[in-house]
């Protein structure tokens, strides 16, 4: 994951024809770490690539329109580029890599936050 210049490059391993679509967390691949996300669709005609982006667009709270394949397109190994704020994104798969299998980013309290407590005492 870099990010630089209203962008971040992210590299991903797709699962084509997974039995149980979405991001599946951080492997060690022998280039480095990648996020693997497990997409339903087949490899055929770039179907599982468009799915993949819209995969991680969607555990991102992004349009996919922001989400485009630069390299491998068709390869399981593929680097994704992400228009937007290099912080909010790198923040945002951050704490997709600390949740894998939810396909969702759930952001951290900053430290010393207390939540208001709730009406009714629970």
């Amino acid at each position: 994951m870099e990010g630089r210049g209203g962008r971040v490059e992210l590299r991903v391993k797709a699962q084509p024809r997974a039995r149980r679509a979405g991001l599946q967390g951080l492997f060690e691949a022998a280039d480095g770490p990648r996020l693997r996300v497990a997409v339903n669709e087949a490899p055929e005609d770039g179907r599982a690539s468009r799915a993949v982006c819209a995969a991680v667009a969607a555990a991102l709270g992004m349009p996919p329109s922001r989400v485009v394949v630069t390299q491998g397109a068709s390869s399981r190994e593929k680097t994704l580029r992400l228009e937007g704020d290099p912080a909010l994104l790198v923040g945002r798969l951050e704490a997709l890599a600390r949740n894998p299998g939810t396909g969702k980013c759930r952001p951290t309290a900053p430290k010393g936050f207390e939540p208001a407590p709730r009406p009714g005492g629970s």
